[in-house]
Parts: structure tokens; sequence; C-alpha cells
């Protein structure tokens, strides 16, 4: 029931047939939970009962009393803790494992599963939810990966970038842009030899390019295509080696553009104002 459905699906992506089960199983909690009780429930009656005849055939009278307490402990160790141990520590490996017999729990007490599940279906419509609702929101995200850094599962950049995206949704460009007047630029008719030097003085990988005016920016330069092509002897200018650029503006949400910049896999946007103006520099680490 604790299974982490999404490891599970992943799983099943694979061809794994029995995360396939597993995944449909997920995928109606309440239905599980009660074929689940029903079959624990049979058993533990079915186990009492059995133990009660067997104990009062050897025993006498004094058998089923005898019997209680041994009975408990068996149920206690080996149909609690010991399952819910190794269940506790691995749980989508515990459902993949379990999920061909789950499967035949539903097919003998399907039908009065749906009887019992119905109960909890209308308790939670009534009250404005269902019972597969499970609200997920930023804080419990946040406190999700600051867990996971604490226990070490977490590289702490990995904990930083996923921190970036989640909290990047109420910002905008304006926000977190590099501001025009301390932007590192170069003319695309500068020889490539000084600007490698240039971009070997700053601390960017890509820096604008632009035409005539800064206000005009054409694309921007790669400095591993300046240094490659230096490397093999070759001369030009930094327009030999201009790549496109993308355009946004300053109230332009901060989680469209590093979804846009994914998407058409852009690691730089130029921020043009209302006039045609370039204002500014965002880049991924910027929006991350």
């Amino acid at each position: 029931m604790s299974a982490n459905r999404a490891a599970v699906r992943a799983l099943a992506a694979q061809g794994i047939r029995r995360a396939e089960v597993a995944d449909r199983l997920l995928s109606d909690r309440t239905a599980l939970l009660a074929e689940l009780l029903i079959g624990v429930n049979v058993f533990t009656v079915a186990a009492s009962v059995l133990a009660t005849s067997l104990s009062h055939e050897l025993w006498g009278p004094a058998g089923p009393a005898m019997a209680a307490p041994a009975l408990v402990i068996l149920i206690l160790v080996f149909g609690e803790i010991i399952p819910k141990h190794f269940a506790y520590g691995d749980p989508a490996s515990a459902a993949i494992g379990l999920a061909v017999v789950s499967a035949r729990l539903r097919t003998a007490f399907g039908p009065v599963a749906s009887l019992f599940a119905f109960v909890p279906r209308w308790l939670s419509e009534r009250r404005g939810a269902t019972a597969e609702d499970t609200e997920v929101t930023q804080d419990s995200l946040e406190e999700l990966l600051r867990l996971g850094e604490e226990r070490g599962s977490l590289p702490p950049e990995t904990g930083e970038l996923v921190a970036g995206i989640l909290t990047s949704g109420d910002r905008v460009v304006r926000d977190i842009m590099t501001p025009a007047p301390v932007m590192v630029m170069v003319p695309e008719d500068m020889p490539l030899s000084e600007a490698a030097a240039l971009v070997a003085g700053s601390d960017y990988s890509r820096l604008p390019v632009f035409r005539a005016t800064p206000n005009n920016v054409v694309g921007t330069m790669h400095a591993k295509d300046a240094a490659v092509r230096l490397f093999r002897g070759k001369k030009g200018t930094v327009a030999d080696l201009t790549r496109p650029v993308l355009r946004t503006t300053e109230s332009h949400p901060a989680r469209d553009l590093l979804t846009e910049m994914r998407r058409k896999r852009q690691h730089m946007a130029v921020v043009v104002g209302p006039r045609g103006r370039v204002t500014g520099l965002v880049t991924m680490h910027d929006l991350i």
C-alpha cells in the first residue's frame, strides 16, 4: 500500500510483467486495501478456528487457552513484524514481489471487496475528496528534498536544481536577469583570437554577439567553438561561429522560460524591452 507508484510504473515501463500487475493494482488503492484486509482477516479467523480445534483434541478443554498465546506470537512475528520489516525497507520491490498473490486475492475477493470499498469512497465523496487523492504541496516537496540531502540519497547539486525549479513559479525574468550594463558581449566582426581571450577572462562559456550596436544582438558564441577552431589553426571572426539566440521579455514567467529553453535546447536568452532595446540576459543557470 505504501509503494511509490512512480517507481513501480518505471519498472513496468521496462517490460517487467509483475510490475505491470502491481501498477494495475495500485491504480485503485481503496479496493486493494479492502481485498488485503479481507485476505488477512480470513486467514486469521481460519488459523484461530484450526488452532482451537486441534488444541482441544490434543489437550482437552485447557487446549484453547494454551494455544491462544502461541497463536498470537506466531501471527505477530510471521504475519506482521517480519513481512512489514522487509516491505518497509523497499515498498516498491515488495509490491512487485507480491503482485501475483495480490492479483489472485482480487480475483477471489473482488466482488466482496467492492462492497466494503464503497463505504470509504462514499465518506470521501461526502467531504469533497476521493480516497486516492493525495495533496502534494511545494512545502512537502521541499521537505522531501531536505531529507534526501540530509540522508545522502540526493546529491546537493540535484537538490538545488529541483528546489530552483520549484521556486521559479512565482518569479519573472526581470527578477533573475543580468542587467544590460554589466553584460559581457562581443561584436560579430571581432577576430576569434581576441574573442577567445575575452571569454577566457570572463566567467562565462557563452557570450552574446551583437552587430554594430549592443542593442542588436544577433546570436551567441560558445567558447568551445572558438577554442576548437583556433586549435586547428583556422582564423576568422565571431560571425563564423555565431549561433541563434532566444529572445524573451522582462515580464515572462521564469518557469515558462525554463520550459521553453529546455525544449529548444537553449542555454541563454536575451531580454528585450518594449522598444526593442536589450535590457538584460538570462541563462539556464539563473533559472535553476
